[in-house]
């Protein structure tokens, strides 16, 4: 069961060497949210965005980076809340 929960998530994320950004739709869908969220996550400045002539555009690397970081810093920062 594991490899294909593994190969579901290579399929859905991309590879940043062969898609270096991916539409707005698109990031939001990666993170399971709808488009209106994900726009407004962009202008948020909470999912990290390029724009490209008229094009706003979400760069793979900072998503894939997003993904990996999440936790560690909702941890940070409840920390420092608490003290």
């Amino acid at each position: 069961m594991t490899d294909t929960t593994d190969s579901t998530i290579h399929q859905v994320l991309p590879d940043p060497r062969l898609e270096p950004v991916v539409s707005v739709e698109r990031a939001g869908t990666i993170l399971g949210i709808g488009r209106s969220c994900a726009y407004n996550a962009v202008k948020a400045g909470e999912i990290p965005s390029i724009r490209l002539g008229k094009r706003l555009v979400v760069p793979t690397a900072g998503l894939l980076r997003l993904l990996e970081m999440a936790p560690a810093e909702d941890t940070s920062s409840r920390r420092g809340d608490a003290l």
